[in-house]
């Protein structure tokens, strides 16, 4: 994964308040540049790490109940026991030009590209009347 670009995203799980930082690898779908205006790019891994009380981060491939949530908006986790249709131990991505849904424990990918207008996942919100 040495040519692939990188991101790195933080993020806490309010429920069981810890933290993870989720390492992205993605490749340009047709070997364009990045620099070059509407370059499709690809997911090709996805790595996660648990941050411990220490600050140390350990790569881990279970997360639990816990489903991950990455796209333009905040970075954001959730009990996918408590969000119907949510799997557990999965990684979800939402870019503009791709879908993608990494499942942890066998590092399988399923990706989809193409333009997504409004690439943002929302966090369940708590609103009580």
């Amino acid at each position: 994964m040495h040519s692939c670009f990188t991101s790195e995203h933080l993020v806490e799980s309010r429920s069981t308040g810890e933290t993870f930082l989720v390492k992205l690898f993605r490749q340009t779908v047709d070997g364009t540049s990045l620099k070059v205006k509407g370059t499709k790019l690809k997911t090709k891994g996805v790595m996660v790490f648990k941050v411990d009380d220490h600050g140390n981060a350990v790569y881990t491939q279970d997360i639990g109940d816990l489903a991950i949530f990455l796209s333009k908006s905040e970075t954001f986790c959730v009990r996918a026991s408590s969000c119907p249709g949510v799997i557990p131990n999965q990684v979800n991505i939402l870019d503009v030009r791709e879908v993608a849904f990494f499942k942890l424990t066998d590092s399988s990918i399923i990706s989809y590209t193409h333009r997504i207008k409004a690439p943002y996942f929302f966090p369940p919100q708590n609103i009580e009347y």
